[in-house]
């Protein structure tokens, strides 16, 4: 998925409410740009076990758009894949959807749902997204 994106110019990035050294790992290994998740509070190089920055799905969408405000794209141009309530926010935000094998809250919120063992079952949704943009 990652690799159809950079083909295409499309900036992968990963929006997540977990820690971000969490988000942070995951986006290095699979090659997203990292954007959210809350913090850590760290002392030195240990974790001190407090939060130093919360956030929450509304910082997910927030940081999101200002994201895409930043690299000068619109809304109409993004699209968002998610599994969870704290997609809804980001997904209600954008033109394109897709609830990936995601509870109910979040399928009724997006504008497409894909269940699937293998990420590259997404690749026809994103191409069809990239068919309607301008």
């Amino acid at each position: 998925m990652v690799a159809w994106c950079i083909e295409r110019d499309v900036e992968p990035v990963l929006a997540s409410i977990a820690w971000q050294p969490v988000t942070e790992a995951i986006a290095k290994r699979h090659g997203f740009t990292v954007n959210g998740g809350p913090r850590v509070h760290v002392v030195g190089t240990v974790y001190d076990g407090t939060v130093a920055e919360h956030f929450d799905e509304y910082d997910k969408r927030d940081r999101a758009l200002e994201l895409a405000a930043k690299r000068g794209v619109s809304t109409d141009q993004c699209c968002a894949i998610g599994d969870s309530r704290s997609d809804i926010p980001l997904f209600d935000a954008l033109p394109a959807s897709l609830a990936l094998n995601a509870g109910l809250a979040a399928r009724a919120a997006a504008t497409a749902a894909v269940d699937t063992d293998d990420l590259r079952d997404v690749l026809p949704w994103l191409a069809a997204w990239e068919r309607t943009l301008p």
